[in-house]
């Protein structure tokens, strides 16, 4: 899924990409993440984020979404 920052400094979903997880739980752009793995996002940068995220391979990410 591509995430952006918006005006409010929120971590949103820009797109999510097609066959992905994000993309199978029907996520949509302008969702916002607010927990990975039960830890609040706020105050967070978009690249500390999209690190907690990928985090290692085969790893599994629990990803908290409020949805528009």
């Amino acid at each position: 899924m591509l995430l952006g920052m918006n005006k409010e400094h929120k971590v949103v979903v820009i797109a999510p990409i097609e066959g992905t997880p994000a993309y199978n739980a029907n996520i949509h752009p302008g969702d916002e993440i607010i927990e990975v793995d039960t830890k609040p996002v706020k105050g967070q940068s978009l690249d500390q984020v999209v690190k907690q995220i990928r985090g290692p391979i085969n790893t599994k990410v629990n990803i908290t979404f409020v949805q528009l």
